[in-house]
């Protein structure tokens, strides 16, 4: 049985829609423009990417994966945004540091 690409593409694009906020997740605060407090201990980097969806489920992708790192501050550096022609929607990556703060 073949799948057709629009097929495929719109059930990656409801799988990806599908990201909320753990329990874990819920616990990490996030900044865009400010460094953690004094004190706090920097985690490995991470780095989430996703497609088909926005910049909030992006956000929350990324603040689960802290969570999960038993972070609870993170430093969201960048996000970027490409479009890609063969796809309607446009593709959202984000990388972030994650810390453990007393």
């Amino acid at each position: 049985m073949k799948i057709s690409k629009i097929a495929a593409i719109s059930f990656v694009a409801m799988l990806s829609a599908c990201v909320t906020l753990s329990e874990k997740g819920a616990k990490v605060n996030y900044y865009t423009k400010q460094e953690p407090p004094t004190g706090c201990k920097q985690l490995p980097e991470m780095l989430s990417s996703s497609y088909n969806v926005d910049e909030g489920t992006l956000i929350t992708d990324m603040r689960n994966k802290a969570g999960d790192m038993d972070a609870n501050f993170m430093v969201l550096d960048t996000i970027v945004i490409k479009q890609n022609e063969h796809q309607p929607q446009p593709q959202y990556s984000g990388t972030g540091r994650a810390f453990k703060c007393p």
